[in-house]
């Protein structure tokens, strides 16, 4: 699931952030679904906010647009928490079946973003860098603008570089899209530093030790890997980048139309 791209938007954009969530309930006339979540928290998503969603069965894809009917916060139900809210969506019209070409999810107007990756030969070496970045985020997140250029520069000790494409994020982590020339660096090296670009609205890109988790190769050779954050050498920086990833979707609801009923 992700927020629908407005038509004709030539807003300077990394790209789109797709989201896992569990389908709960297909009614009559809407579909109920977990609202997202970024590392334990909610990402607020508001009434009328058009989606496009994918459904992914076995090798049959498909994918369809959507609006939030209703948004709902955590509740407590025979003294129990909810582990999130839940977002009631509208039926969709039709369905349309993924090509193969496009991945995943289809076309649908979105733009996957590309990822960094290097094998991370020293987790302890991530700090000085996740500090610089938290004083960046930071500083964007009141309104002060902010210069990124230093960290382009800023590695902790890893191996090569190497490309993937983001196909979404989880509760906990990303799931990445690789070729098969560079998916065997995760046979020899299971832990990575990870650099998602989050476009013009945060500039400081997620930056985050990532630990591989599971992979698998689909028809056309690409491997998907599913990688958890991991912060041992730094708990400090999973708050900044739930608030990196929470004012990045706000950002760019504000720049989608509502589409009333």
């Amino acid at each position: 699931m992700a927020l629908a791209p407005p038509d004709g938007d030539t807003t300077p954009t990394s790209g789109d952030l797709v989201w896992r969530v569990r389908l709960l309930r297909v009614g009559e006339d809407d579909l109920l679904v977990e609202t997202p979540r970024a590392l334990g928290r909610d990402v607020r998503i508001a009434p009328h906010t058009e989606l496009v969603a994918g459904i992914v069965i076995g090798q049959n894809r498909w994918t369809f647009r959507s609006r939030v009917l209703t948004a709902t916060e955590p509740h407590r139900t025979n003294h129990r928490a909810q582990q999130s809210g839940l977002l009631t969506l509208e039926m969709p019209d039709h369905l349309e079946r993924c090509q193969r070409r496009h991945g995943r999810y289809g076309a649908n107007g979105l733009r996957l973003p590309t990822v960094d990756l290097w094998p991370l030969l020293d987790p302890s070496s991530v700090v000085p860098i996740q500090r610089i970045a938290t004083a960046l985020v930071e500083d964007v997140l009141v309104g002060r603008p902010v210069d990124t250029t230093a960290l382009n520069d800023l590695h902790p000790m890893v191996g090569p570089r190497f490309g993937g494409t983001l196909m979404n994020i989880g509760g906990g982590g990303v799931g990445v899209r690789l070729e098969a020339a560079d998916a065997s660096v995760l046979t020899h090296h299971p832990v990575l530093w990870v650099r998602i670009p989050l476009g013009d609205a945060m500039p400081v890109p997620v930056l985050s030790t990532g630990k591989v988790v599971h992979t698998h190769i689909d028809s056309a050779q690409f491997t998907y890997a599913g990688l958890a954050f991991d912060f041992s050498f730094n708990p400090a920086a999973q708050r900044i980048i739930t608030e990196q990833i929470l004012f990045t979707i706000e950002a760019q609801q504000r720049r989608r139309p509502l589409r009333a009923a």
